[in-house]
């Protein structure tokens, strides 16, 4: 505790700001950083305006959590988010290669360079730490993510033929493509 503020949750301290105790509570939660007071740093706000920049929800939660993961990293190396550089991101890469599959350490990436170029977009840094990083290879014919079988698909389309023609039309072109269903109806 520093006079009457304190770090935020998850020691974001000197990358995202400082709270007042008495003040409303601050998280990176669903509604892009409500409840910004005018005692935090820039960080916070331009963190939660790039997060609002995502119309995705599964996309705001994702990049949510990598950025915070990388916050605690260069809190941790007291650098501030504006001062990163090539091996601050470096360091954060080799640190989740053993923990992170290489899919999920390949969007990590993607969410930091997509926050260091909107950073940049609002001129705050001349150059991208993350631009010249090389990203993990990623097997294309295979995943981690369980699919249905075929008899499943086939009770899955079944039910939906059931319920309605649209439910069938889009559970047909769900199972045909393999479009996400936020693609399908968005």
């Amino acid at each position: 505790v520093i006079g009457d503020h304190r770090p935020l949750e998850g020691s974001f301290g000197r990358a995202i700001g400082t709270q007042r105790l008495d003040g409303p509570s601050f998280c990176l939660d669903e509604e892009n950083m409500q409840e910004i007071e005018p005692h935090t740093t820039d960080h916070t706000q331009l963190i939660g305006k790039w997060i609002a920049s995502y119309s995705s929800p599964a996309t705001r939660s994702a990049y949510r959590t990598d950025i915070k993961l990388f916050l605690q990293l260069i809190d941790a190396l007291d650098v501030d988010l504006l001062e990163v550089r090539r091996e601050h991101v470096d360091l954060f890469v080799r640190s989740r290669e053993r923990i992170d599959t290489s899919s999920t350490l390949r969007r990590r990436i993607a969410a930091i360079s997509a926050l260091y170029r909107y950073v940049q977009s609002e001129d705050l840094i001349e150059r991208n730490p993350v631009e010249a990083i090389r990203r993990p290879v990623v097997d294309q014919d295979h995943s981690t993510s369980e699919s249905l079988s075929h008899a499943e698909a086939i009770r899955f389309l079944d039910a939906a033929k059931a319920h309605s023609p649209r439910t069938h039309a889009l559970v047909l072109l769900l199972l045909d493509t393999g479009v996400r269903i936020s693609e399908a109806l968005g």
